[in-house]
């Protein structure tokens, strides 16, 4: 094997490697900002409720 096919090998894999953690990540930001807006709106709800409920 030359040289050359040994370095376009590694960066081929190095490649995938850092297109996969890229990814990880990105969901990882999308499920942690989904269960903050979940958070938000709950947070809402409950306030509205009271809010509500205070006038009733």
């Amino acid at each position: 094997m030359d040289i050359t096919t040994t370095v376009a090998m590694n960066l081929v894999f190095l490649t995938t490697l850092g297109i996969g953690f890229a990814l990880f990540c990105c969901h990882l930001i999308l499920v942690a900002s989904a269960l903050v807006l979940v958070g938000v709106g709950r947070l809402a709800f409950i306030a509205l409720d009271r809010l509500v409920r205070s006038f009733v």
